[in-house]
Order: C-alpha cells, then structure tokens, then sequence
C-alpha cells in the first residue's frame, strides 16, 4: 500500500519515487479515502491516474493495482487509462 501525496493525479512522476516492482500487486491510498463517496454525490473531480502514470505501471508490468474510488481513470481520461492497465494485463 503506497500513499499518494498528489491531490489531483496519479503521475508517473510520483509513481517513480515509490519502491514499485515488476510483478507487484499495489493498492494506492488518496485524498479519495476521506470523502464518503456511499454517502455523498459523485465527485467529479476524484482522484485518478493521469495517462502517464497509468503507462508507467504498464512499463513496470505489475498485475493488479487498486485505488481508493470508484474508477482508476477520471472523467476526462478514463478510456486512455483502461487501455494502458488492461492491454498490459493488470487488473
């Protein structure tokens, strides 16, 4: 479990910095942990992977990374980022 610093992206940038490792499975903690999402309106503005960030951990080929919300991909970018984590195989 890493936690992630950043309040708007996952980024390759902060992905960088943690000890992440080929074949890894990681669950990322936000600032998404703190808003109760099964009580309030959607937040449109959850934290989510950018699109480098979600190519990096396909660089790493890890297999399985999980995030504290309801989607690994935001509003704007949600297709690109399935497409990085499920054409490398990570769930």
């Amino acid at each position: 479990v890493f936690e992630i610093k950043n309040p708007e992206r996952i980024t390759a940038e902060e992905l960088k910095s943690l000890d992440i490792r080929q074949g890894d499975r990681i669950i990322l903690k936000t600032a998404n942990s703190s808003y109760e999402w099964y009580k309030k309106p959607f937040n449109e503005k959850f934290i989510s992977f950018s699109n480098d960030g979600a190519a990096y951990l396909a660089e790493k080929k890890i297999k399985t990374v999980g995030i504290d919300y309801l989607s690994v991909g935001g509003i704007d970018n949600g297709i690109e980022v399935h497409n990085h984590l499920l054409g490398a195989g990570i769930w």
